[in-house]
């Protein structure tokens, strides 16, 4: 793997082999007669390695360098993916945009960049292996001897580094970011009186090898603890037999929100409402500025929380990383948005737009999406429960942005009986349209958490490291249909 120069625009050029001006004039060239666009280059490098059962099954050191050229006439995108940048390629992308006619097409006018920030200041290093095969050596033993019943223990660690160089037609100054990520994760396989189960639990941030190093056995042993505890669970759990439309839930802080990110939030991407493909706007109606949720309900999507996975100091247009408003009190405020859409709606783009690589277009993606907390502890929420249910975490589920309807399994959950917090559920699942559950909130909890979990977001066949927290949330029974064995 080559040495990274310190500097993530001096490690792009030297990568591509050009000079920043012949890299602006190509795309001005190559972007002329359109509204907007850019030349984005992308250089990857990272290293991953996998411990199965003691040895180390996947091992894999990935430098790659993609980019993309993205010229948008109107509500026309023209993209031309391309990987390996090298002035030959960049010439027959540029030359080929050319090629391509914008007459005829309807225009846009794009207001410019909204001045940048200083971007903060990432070292460039290099991960060391051997130290990270002893970590996770170290993983699979304090796995095994913690709890008998484990017999299997897959252990991964992620540490990559990004740099991104977004080249503009306009006068825009050359932006440069380099952007870290580390995850951990941990599988476990268990056994008990004939059963077997599996849990996993995970961490990632946006921070350097170095600092997660530091920080290494805390990390380790709060991941391991997460894993050990959802096995137990699992392995105690018993086949769930409380079903109904009208048992009242409760939802757990942190990692619960990833059915709020799902059900909610993509909803809440403005390339939705501009094709009126959103469960909140389409063509029967237009929900902005009405009520969507109870009241009491806030929600942001946030690209400033530092460290976490979410975290977006420039997004992919070249637009700064902010926190944006969705839901005020109940009622819909706010969309998340790239250039595109903002224009479409006469708006300032929000820093929403992401891509997967250099050759994945650009589009709406969320970043951190939280709902804020309350003031209602989860004893007194349950309290109030003569029966229902408590989930606090899920495995996975189906979304209709469209229609607004969610189905997810939760990976683990309890029932509820007279107050208290009784036997573990398996099989259990949660279903509903988002409106009707969001409009069926009762409480909201004074226990608010972001979880620092790997979360990763799909759309459109890409990829994206996403964060998400709220607090403890009651749904009135009939908000959500819970499901069981």
């Amino acid at each position: 793997m080559h040495t990274p120069h310190q500097n993530p625009l001096e490690q792009v050029l030297a990568q591509v082999r050009m000079a920043p001006k012949r890299l602006q004039q190509l795309t001005r060239q190559a972007l002329r007669g359109g509204d907007d666009g850019e030349l984005f280059l992308a250089d990857y490098r990272g290293i991953s390695l996998t411990l199965e059962d003691g040895r180390i099954e996947r091992a894999s050191i990935t430098p790659n360098l993609s980019g993309g050229l993205r010229r948008v006439t109107g509500e026309v995108v023209d993209h031309i993916p391309f990987t390996g940048p090298n002035p030959q390629v960049i010439n027959q992308v540029c030359a080929a945009m050319r090629t391509v006619a914008t007459g005829g097409l309807s225009r846009t006018v794009y207001p410019p960049l909204a001045p940048l920030p200083p971007l903060p200041v990432v070292a460039a290093e290099h991960a060391d292996v051997a130290l990270l095969v002893q970590l996770l050596q170290q993983v699979e033993q304090q796995a095994r001897a913690a709890d008998a019943r484990v017999f299997g223990v897959t252990a991964t660690v992620n540490i990559y580094t990004k740099d991104v160089l977004i080249i503009r037609a306009d006068d825009t100054p050359l932006i440069a970011d380099r952007r870290p990520m580390v995850v951990f994760q941990r599988l476990l396989r268990g056994r008990h009186n004939g059963r077997g189960e599996q849990a996993r639990a995970s961490y990632s941030r946006t921070e350097t090898f170095s600092s997660f190093t530091q920080q290494r056995e805390l990390i380790v042993a709060d991941v391991l603890r997460q894993a050990l505890h959802k096995l137990d669970v699992a392995l105690r759990a018993e086949a769930a037999p409380v079903s109904g439309s009208n048992l009242p839930v409760v939802l757990g802080n942190g990692g619960a929100a990833v059915l709020l990110h799902e059900a909610l939030g993509h909803p809440l991407e403005g390339d939705f409402h501009r094709k009126k493909t959103s469960a909140l706007c389409n063509g029967e109606r237009n929900l902005m500025d009405k009520q969507v949720a109870a009241k009491g309900v806030t929600i942001y999507d946030d690209g400033t929380i530092a460290g976490n996975r979410g975290f977006v100091a420039v997004d992919d247009e070249g637009t700064p990383g902010q926190k944006t408003v969705l839901i005020d009190d109940g009622i819909l405020v706010g969309l998340m948005h790239d250039r595109l859409s903002a224009a479409y709606f006469k708006v300032p783009p929000t820093g929403n737009c992401r891509r997967e690589s250099g050759e994945s277009m650009p589009m709406p993606r969320m970043r951190c999406t939280y709902m804020l907390g309350g003031n209602t502890p989860l004893r007194s929420m349950l309290s109030g429960i003569k029966h229902g249910v408590y989930a606090v975490s899920f495995n996975g589920g189906m979304v209709d942005t469209t229609a607004g309807t969610f189905e997810f399994g939760a990976e683990e959950a309890y029932e509820v009986v007279n107050g208290e917090i009784t036997r573990p559920l398996k099989g259990l699942s949660l279903s509903g349209d988002v409106l009707s559950a969001m409009l069926g909130v009762e409480a909201l909890g004074d226990d608010m958490l972001i979880d620092n979990g790997g979360w990763t977001c799909g759309k459109n066949g890409q990829s994206m490291a996403v964060g998400v927290g709220q607090p403890s949330v009651l749904f009135r029974p009939g908000a959500i249909t819970v499901a069981g064995q």
